[in-house]
C-alpha cells in the first residue's frame, strides 16, 4: 500500500504521574473516557476498539494493535464520518518512559500500515492542552 500521508506527528509531554497510573487510562473506560470526553470506551486487547466521542460531538475510533503494560499503548485512529480520514486510518503509537518528574508520554502519529491516509494530530486534546504548560497531573 502507497503511504499518501503527507506529515507525521510527533508530541511529548510530562505527566506527574507514575507510568502505572498514566497507563491505567488507556485501559480502563472510565479513565479513558476522563481523558477523551463522555462517552468514550476502550477495549484493552489487541485488535479491541477504541471509541472517543470528543467534547464537541465529534466521534473517532480505531482498534488496539499492541499493549506492553506501562510503556507500550498502540491503536488505530479515524473520524465516524470518514473526514479528513477514516476510523482506522491512521497509527497512534504511545509510550511512556519513567523520569523524576513523574512519566513522559512520546505520542507518534502516522499512517496505518494497512489504510494509509491523511492525519491529523491524532485527535487528543489532552495533549494539545498540555503542551502549552508541558506538564498533565492524573489522579
Amino acid at each position: 500500500m502507497t503511504d499518501t500521508m503527507p506529515f507525521k506527528l510527533d508530541r511529548t509531554v510530562v505527566i506527574a504521574a507514575t507510568p502505572e497510573t498514566v497507563y491505567r487510562y488507556f485501559t480502563d473506560s472510565a479513565r479513558w473516557a476522563a481523558w477523551w470526553g463522555a462517552g468514550s470506551t476502550v477495549e484493552p486487547k489487541p485488535g479491541g476498539k477504541v471509541y472517543m466521542r470528543h467534547p464537541d460531538g465529534t466521534e473517532s475510533g480505531g482498534e488496539v494493535i499492541e499493549m506492553k503494560a506501562a510503556t507500550r499503548f498502540v491503536f488505530t485512529y479515524g473520524f465516524a464520518k470518514g473526514k479528513p480520514f477514516p476510523m482506522g486510518g491512521s497509527r497512534v503509537t504511545i509510550t511512556l518512559e519513567a523520569e523524576k518528574a513523574g512519566t513522559r508520554l512520546l505520542s507518534a502519529t502516522g499512517p496505518c500500515p494497512r489504510r494509509a491516509g491523511t492525519t491529523d494530530d491524532g485527535g487528543s486534546r489532552p495533549l494539545r492542552e498540555a503542551a502549552s504548560t508541558g506538564t498533565v497531573r492524573l489522579r
